[in-house]
């Protein structure tokens, strides 16, 4: 019974912890996406601020 309460609570520290990582991964790249917007929209050499954010 310890073995399968421990095995969920790893289960669950991994899910939170991917979960986290996914949500990181989405706001760094949205951060990005809208910094290059307003780059676009200040400047028009954005194709390098492009390139660097893929």
């Amino acid at each position: 019974m310890d073995i399968n309460v421990s095995r969920l609570y790893v289960l669950k520290i991994s899910l939170q912890e991917s979960l986290l990582l996914i949500l990181k991964i989405s706001v760094s790249t949205l951060f990005c996406k809208m910094k290059t917007l307003l780059f676009m929209t200040a400047c028009p050499h954005s194709i390098i601020l492009l390139l660097r954010c893929g």
